[in-house]
């Protein structure tokens, strides 16, 4: 990607856990060309636990593919977030993409058992054909336990 002098770009950093287990760092560079900035690195330290493991929520589908079927816009998904725990949980939505989604919780408290809905609706003014984001939910546990839901749209599979 090049930026032209006093633009700016959001950009997002992905890690799939799949193959990792135990502690992992991982890094991303970002360069310049300009001589009067250095580049910049950016280390990231986590511990990827049992990864196929969502307690204490089940979530269904775990993904959310928005790539038109039979030429269809398919311009809203939906996805379920049980509580298979025995305490009340609090969700939030932390992270979503901007501009691409707009994205909502049926509720933030689910009770023990109980399901919600997440429901993400497509931009209509979206111009990309095709894009890999995420949606990141957030807990209110102690560890402030994090959840990713992919989300993608592939326009070019018919």
């Amino acid at each position: 990607m090049e930026l032209a002098v006093g633009d700016s770009t959001e950009i997002a950093l992905i890690f799939n856990s799949k193959g990792f287990k135990g502690k992992v760092q991982k890094g991303a560079g970002i360069t310049t060309n300009d001589t009067t900035a250095t580049g910049l690195y950016i280390s990231l330290t986590g511990e990827v636990t049992n990864s196929d493991s969502t307690f204490p929520l089940l979530i269904l589908p775990p993904h959310l593919d928005f790539t038109p079927f039979f030429k269809e816009k398919v311009m809203v998904k939906k996805t379920g977030i049980k509580n298979v725990s025995h305490k009340e949980i609090k969700l939030k939505i932390i992270d979503s993409p901007t501009g691409y989604l707009e994205v909502r919780l049926s509720s933030e408290n689910i009770k023990p058992s109980k399901e919600i809905e997440l429901v993400a609706k497509l931009n209509s003014k979206l111009k990309e054909d095709s894009f890999n984001k995420s949606i990141t939910l957030e807990l209110n546990d102690k560890n402030k336990t994090r959840f990713t839901i992919p989300v993608k749209r592939d326009a070019k599979v018919q």
